[in-house]
């Protein structure tokens, strides 16, 4: 079965993100809770140059799992928002190669 990937585009209100205090909580609380997912393959957070956007790429060894985090991320959108954070879109893509 391939792999799907959850894209998430972010948009990023400069006058409430913190990037230091993000950058932290993205490396110690969102990456491990993420990665501890059963079916987790990888994932990718960047951020755009000029700090107005943000994107966040994980992948999951099957649809379901991929599904399911999915309607996770749209249910738990407070700790975003209060970051500054706000979701712009947010869709599952099949993986079709990797390098």
């Amino acid at each position: 079965m391939p792999n799907h990937a959850v894209l998430g585009v972010w948009t990023i209100d400069q006058h409430r993100y913190d990037p230091v205090v993000n950058d932290r909580q993205l490396a110690t609380d969102v990456v491990p809770r993420i990665s501890a997912v059963p079916g987790f393959v990888e994932g990718r957070w960047n951020r755009s140059p000029d700090g107005s956007r943000a994107y966040s790429y994980v992948v999951f060894d099957d649809l379901p799992t991929a599904e399911q985090f999915l309607g996770f991320v749209r249910s738990d959108m407070t700790g975003a928002a209060d970051a500054g954070v706000h979701l712009h879109s947010l869709e599952i893509l099949d993986v079709i190669g990797t390098a």
